[in-house]
């Protein structure tokens, strides 16, 4: 995983989480307004990765909206499992946090429905 920069620029934690895991070329804004959404980067990207059960390293946290099931609300990467912490940025034009708590997250995302997804060699590194 390379590592974003917080910028001068339009930036969330979806295009974040995409840029780190070398999806798109910069670190910027991608919300459902964009042209890439609308194209289906995000799910394209998802449909790659294996939905799993519990978090794993190197796995990809997805809040959803529970009403709209579509809508994401949040996206972070797992870095570790002991503690559980994961990469992620904030909010819009917010600082990265490399290591913040996965708890912690998901309670403050407590009132959304969230999931799990794996690539399937980080499945095999943790069998």
């Amino acid at each position: 995983m390379q590592n974003a920069k917080s910028t001068k620029g339009e930036t969330n934690c979806i295009g974040t989480i995409l840029y780190v895991s070398g999806v798109i070329r910069k670190d910027e804004y991608l919300g459902t307004d964009s042209r890439r959404w609308r194209n289906r980067i995000v799910d394209k990207f998802l449909d790659k990765l294996v939905p799993i059960n519990k978090p794993i390293e190197d796995s990809v946290l997805v809040i959803r909206d529970k009403h709209r099931k579509k809508r994401i609300e949040h996206m972070a990467i797992v870095t570790s499992m002991n503690p559980p912490t994961v990469y992620h940025r904030i909010g819009n034009n917010k600082k990265i946090v490399p290591n913040d708590s996965l708890d912690q997250v998901l309670k403050d995302y407590d009132e959304f429905t969230h999931k799990f997804y794996a690539r399937s060699s980080s499945l095999k590194k943790s069998q």
